[in-house]
């Protein structure tokens, strides 16, 4: 992507995005967490710094960042992965507890998960510790 690609971004004095375009920023946030994120990482703190750097990367392509918005960012990165994790977990794995073998396979909706992880992540949600 070129500069001219990319969407103008207004920022308030703390770094943090504001304007109209900052529901545009969050829910390509969302949808760029659930594709290329695991689900395995239960923890945004967890998440490996090369995954990190390279989603930061991907987000200044698209959208004019200052560096002061790297923080805020990051923040909601994580609050889109616990989001993503819950509506799994509340949506597709909780109400099929009693039908394992609905559970299989990832939610076709998400075929970037891979099956190895959701069969971890279906595993964990119906532990006892969860």
């Amino acid at each position: 992507r070129g500069a001219s690609d990319q969407t103008e971004v207004m920022y308030n004095s703390y770094g943090v995005p504001v304007g109209k375009k900052r529901n545009d920023m969050r829910k390509y946030i969302r949808v760029i967490v659930r594709e290329r994120i695991p689900i395995i990482y239960d923890d945004w703190r967890k998440v490996p710094l090369d995954i990190k750097e390279t989603l930061w990367t991907h987000f200044q392509e698209k959208f004019k960042w200052s560096l002061k918005a790297k923080t805020q960012v990051f923040k909601w990165m994580g609050i889109a992965l616990r989001g993503f994790r819950c509506k799994l977990a509340n949506e597709y794995i909780l109400p099929n507890a009693n039908n394992l073998s609905s559970l299989k396979k990832p939610p076709l909706d998400y075929e970037s998960i891979r099956k190895e992880d959701w069969k971890n992540f279906v595993d964990k949600i119906l532990s006892e510790d969860f």
